[in-house]
């Protein structure tokens, strides 16, 4: 079993090696009990992630919508040369 510690600045390989724990000839017991001890339950197996729609909405919004409205606002505005 490996467990290995999510970080966002380690862009190094070797310094996020070092922060790895790896436990050699786990069991399936013994990984639920560490998962248990570290996370307070064993994760289910299968279980399934939703998306979040209202950041997914959100970000449509920001990036494609509001400036397709912002252009079609201005060309609609805008005098033929």
């Amino acid at each position: 079993m490996k467990i290995k510690q999510a970080s966002f600045d380690s862009a190094d390989k070797e310094d996020s090696k070092k922060s790895d724990i790896e436990i050699p000839g786990c069991s399936e017991t013994e990984r639920n009990e560490v998962l248990k001890m570290i996370l307070s339950r064993a994760p289910t197996k299968g279980a399934e992630l939703k998306p979040n729609y209202r950041f997914i909405f959100l970000q449509t919004m920001i990036w494609i919508v509001f400036p397709i409205s912002v252009f079609a606002l201005l060309s609609s505005y805008a005098l033929p040369f």
